[in-house]
């Protein structure tokens, strides 16, 4: 009788002949209401002298997550991988880690300026949300942002749009939509309609990121200033430069305030050492400092969102060198030089902040009145190089 009950097999699936006599025998011990640590106890035993080594650290891992019971409480359910529902649920969590990981690689070849590799990449998400998600999911739409912007890089415009059309499309007709995901297809539409020199819906279109992203994160928070960012660009292209440099000072504040706040020892002097020059937008915005945390609560940015700001940064700073000798104030560009010295002492690449740090410093001196909260604050930052 012992050896017909280890020879059966489970009524849904024959699994595979190197686990088949774990699976029956672990089966038997439960049918014999055996406890969790004897099941537990000679399962291991088991999985070690009859499995290959393959195999065993994927069976042993969930042997030693059975809950310690006695004979009285109900049978643990074997999460055992040759199983339907484990093979199932096995599936999905792999679909997600390549989601991601397909997210995270499209998101850095696009800020790398590598957009054939992103399209490639968008479209091998596509497929993979498709088949975890369904045709019509809202989980969709990332793949078609990333597909849409990579397009617009390769100047595929109609290509663009199609994809666009299509995130928008499934935003609209899903009324649960978070607002994080409709902050990023109104801005992935903002900078379509700038592309082609549609700047009043990009205005609009980008206007509408602004006010979901704020919703969702909050007016300061750095997850917004990607709005601030092209808004202002928007305005350069329709050739208004004191409005679009109204928005970078926003970005600036917004990154210098994240920068500070995850920096304790320079959180601690005065955050707003650099004072941007005073404009309608800015006040606006600095009233409004509600809403949810910051992103700097206990949560680091990755790869994409890294080279996100340094680009973001750059491209500010660039603009803001040009404009230096066109009678723009000096202390704009010495707001670039400091966020740009905070941004390397954060990622830790000492050559860059001393670089950014000392070009802030020397600014700074040339000031009629110096500031004497930054020069604090820059030295510290230089000592901390040394």
């Amino acid at each position: 009788p012992t050896v017909t009950r280890l020879q059966r097999v489970d009524d849904e699936e024959t699994p595979p002949p190197e686990l088949r006599s774990v699976h029956n025998v672990a089966h038997c011990l439960l049918e014999k209401c055996l406890c969790g640590t004897c099941v537990k106890r000679f399962a291991s035993r088991l999985v070690t002298s009859l499995a290959p080594p393959c195999v065993i650290p994927r069976i042993l891992t969930p042997i030693a997550s059975w809950n310690e019971t006695g004979h009285e409480s109900s049978s643990p359910e074997l999460p055992f991988i040759n199983s339907a529902e484990g093979r199932l649920y096995h599936r999905k969590e792999a679909q997600k880690e390549t989601i991601e990981s397909l997210q995270l690689s499209g998101k850095m070849a696009v800020l790398d300026d590598r957009f054939d590799h992103a399209y490639n990449v968008g479209t091998q998400l596509l497929k993979t949300a498709v088949e975890m998600h369904g045709m019509g999911s809202v989980e969709l739409i990332p793949a078609y942002l990333l597909l849409g912007e990579a397009s617009m890089g390769l100047s595929r415009i109609p290509q663009a749009e199609k994809y666009l059309s299509q995130a928008q499309w499934l935003m609209l007709k899903s009324p649960s939509c978070d607002d994080s995901v409709k902050c990023l297809v109104f801005r992935y539409l903002g900078l379509l309609y700038a592309t082609i020199g549609q700047y009043e819906k990009a205005r609009q279109t980008l206007a509408d990121d602004i006010y979901h992203a704020s919703m969702k994160y909050g007016c300061s928070d750095i997850r917004v200033a990607s709005g601030y960012f092209h808004m202002g660009n928007v305005f350069f292209q329709e050739d208004r430069p004191e409005i679009a440099n109204s928005f970078h000072s926003q970005v600036l504040t917004v990154w210098k305030s994240f920068f500070l706040q995850v920096s304790p020892s320079l959180g601690a002097a005065d955050s707003d050492a650099v004072k941007s020059p005073v404009s309608p937008l800015s006040s606006q915005i600095s009233v409004a400092q509600g809403g949810p945390s910051s992103l700097s609560d206990g949560i680091s940015l990755d790869l994409a969102e890294q080279m996100e700001a340094i680009n973001m940064l750059h491209r500010i700073r660039l603009s803001r060198e040009k404009q230096i000798h066109s009678g723009m104030p000096s202390t704009m560009l010495l707001d670039v030089y400091y966020t740009l010295s905070l941004l390397y002492h954060y990622l830790e690449n000492q050559s860059l902040m001393t670089e950014f740090a000392g070009k802030a410093v020397q600014l700074n001196k040339s000031q009629v009145n110096p500031n004497m909260e930054l020069a604090e604050n820059l030295t510290y930052l230089l000592n901390s190089a040394s």
